[in-house]
């Protein structure tokens, strides 16, 4: 079953002047936090007047949909989730972040600081591949020094402080896929979630042998769900142009 072309309009939201060509983020926004964020994806959907969004978001981006989802349950159709995060920062991730956050300030993008995103984001297995020097890895650590190293500090700043996102769960009202690697850093995250929510709309899928980047490590491996869920959708009405309101 196709979807119809002029049924979509596809948003790609980044991170505040993350970006090269990026505006500096409003001092009425500062300190930077995933809630502002998720505040921020509610304003750009009014703004363009968006309805029945299906969300895609990756570790803390999934976190920041997810908030704005259940804060706003008549915005989105379905969110789809690549090992989200959930709960405030473990040990490792809040003592190395503190660390990365001081070498991103200080000296920019010292190898100290992309080794902690590198080990953030993939499989101990991937980074392993030729000795950490596979095509995968090496085009991560070129990319990632394109981005504005204070921005991105400013951004780490407001993962490493979230809170746990586990009471808001209950309140999502669209359809869910959860996608994680078993290899992630928010493994754990992802089981809390599955315990949290409402089972009618929710599926759930394990990735073995992948970190919290499934979409970058074992892309085929979320072929079938995707489409299963899409369908999912259509099934619903969503995405043919259907005139009721999502969330009703």
């Amino acid at each position: 079953m196709a979807m119809e072309e002029t049924a979509f309009e596809v948003s790609d939201i980044l991170s505040g002047e993350a970006e090269d060509s990026a505006t500096p983020v409003s001092q009425q926004l500062q300190p930077l936090s995933l809630a502002t964020m998720s505040t921020q994806v509610y304003e750009i959907a009014q703004h363009y007047k968006l309805r029945e969004c299906l969300g895609l978001g990756v570790g803390n981006g999934g976190y920041i949909l997810t908030h704005c989802a259940a804060e706003h349950p008549g915005l989105f159709a379905g969110l789809i989730l690549i090992s989200p995060s959930s709960q405030p920062a473990g040990w490792w991730e809040w003592g190395m972040g503190r660390v990365a956050l001081t070498t991103l300030r200080t000296w920019g993008w010292a190898a100290t600081a992309r080794d902690y995103f590198a080990k953030r984001l993939f499989s101990p297995a991937t980074l392993q591949i030729l000795g950490g020097d596979s095509d995968l890895v090496r085009a991560f650590h070129r990319d990632i020094q394109t981005l504005r190293p204070g921005a991105v500090a400013a951004y780490l700043s407001a993962v490493l402080y979230r809170p746990s996102l586990i009471p808001l769960i209950k309140k999502l009202k669209c359809r869910v896929l959860l996608i994680y690697g078993a290899e992630g850093l928010y493994e754990n995250d992802c089981m809390e979630i599955s315990n949290a929510i409402n089972k009618t709309r929710f599926a759930l899928l394990e990735v073995q042998h992948a970190g919290v980047l499934v979409n970058e490590e074992r892309p085929t491996e979320m072929l079938s769900p995707l489409q299963l869920f899409l369908t999912a959708l259509q099934l619903e009405g969503i995405g043919l142009g259907y005139a009721g309101e999502v969330g009703s």
